[in-house]
């Protein structure tokens, strides 16, 4: 092999590596053509469910699930609420919740306040430890970037069984 065919070589991978990966300023194709559900942030709450679907995008350990809104676009310009929502065998557990993935970290100044709750008013029966199981998990989501995408995941478990599960919807400011 000569040098030249092994720098041809590395460019082509280089490209291919740089097509594979995306930095969090970039919006993948499959999230243009995506069915965007609109939550009008003027004071309310966004409500995501999580249901167990033997069709759902996403698996894991415990099955397959559909997230709806799986992708939610928050309208208004406002702070939010969003509140997920997880079926009555799951649970959010210490470790578990709603976070941003680690190439979308540095928004993480757009939640500035992530709880378990105990109801579907987003009630907390106190600030108790977090070891405390909650079947509803919160967010207050500052919404100020217009324009911004977010890929999160969403980490629960069995209640039975405290085996985990991790899914991975979107979300976008607008």
């Amino acid at each position: 092999m000569t040098i030249r065919t092994i720098a041809a070589a590395l460019a082509a991978g280089v490209v291919l590596l740089g097509c594979d990966t995306m930095s969090p300023k970039q919006t993948p194709r499959s999230l243009v053509a995506a069915s965007w559900v609109q939550c009008n942030t003027g004071g309310g709450r966004c409500d995501v469910r999580v249901t167990r679907d033997p069709n759902g995008p996403y698996s894991c350990a415990l099955g397959r699930f559909r997230v709806e809104p799986d992708f939610l676009e928050l309208t208004g310009g406002r702070p939010v609420n969003i509140q997920w929502e997880l079926p009555d065998q799951f649970t959010f557990c210490d470790g578990d919740g709603i976070d941003l993935k680690p190439d979308w970290a540095s928004a993480s100044r757009q939640v500035f306040e992530s709880y378990g709750s105990d109801r579907k008013d987003g009630a907390r029966s106190g600030f108790e430890a977090k070891a405390a199981c909650r079947p509803f998990r919160n967010w207050r989501w500052g919404n100020t970037t217009p324009g911004g995408e977010y890929a999160y995941e969403i980490r629960f478990r069995n209640k039975d069984t405290g085996q985990g599960c991790t899914i991975d919807p979107w979300l976008r400011n607008r």
